[in-house]
């Protein structure tokens, strides 16, 4: 069990691992991404079509995420600028916008909100799973998935 401190904050970091450059980087996202190279997740012809495969396979609940421009809370939403860029928003509690990405392609926002939603639907599932054996004292807050995903 591996605790870290950022910003009086502590959370478990049991499932990331460090890549070749001494990243970190959550195992999970790479296993999936290896067993599932039929996707172009990291290519840059990684579509829209292909990010709601990705997150269909991953059985994360559509709450977790929004692509229609219906703002959610706790979620990740796709911003269109135009036909060929867009942007990352994560909306926290009472659909408090919270982040945004800076504008990229759109194949590299669809990578980024990939990566934001799985991020953030594991890291609910180990908070709920903390709280409840007592290893943390409070939920997250929005500052907080804050820290993790930025």
């Amino acid at each position: 069990m591996i605790w870290q401190k950022r910003k009086g904050i502590q959370y478990y970091t049991d499932f990331t691992v460090k890549d070749r450059n001494g990243t970190l980087v959550n195992a999970n996202v790479q296993i999936f991404e290896l067993e599932n190279e039929d996707l172009n997740i990291d290519e840059p012809y990684f579509t829209l079509e292909n990010l709601i495969r990705a997150l269909s396979r991953l059985n994360i609940d559509s709450n977790y995420y929004s692509l229609t421009g219906e703002i959610k809370e706790h979620s990740i939403y796709l911003d269109v600028i135009n036909e060929n860029e867009s942007r990352v928003k994560f909306f926290g509690e009472n659909c408090k916008e919270i982040f945004a990405s800076m504008v990229l392609e759109n194949h590299e926002t669809y990578r980024t909100l990939y990566q934001y939603v799985y991020y953030l639907y594991l890291l609910d599932k180990k908070s709920e799973e903390f709280f409840e054996n007592e290893e943390i004292n409070r939920k997250f807050t929005d500052e907080d998935f804050h820290l993790f995903l930025s």
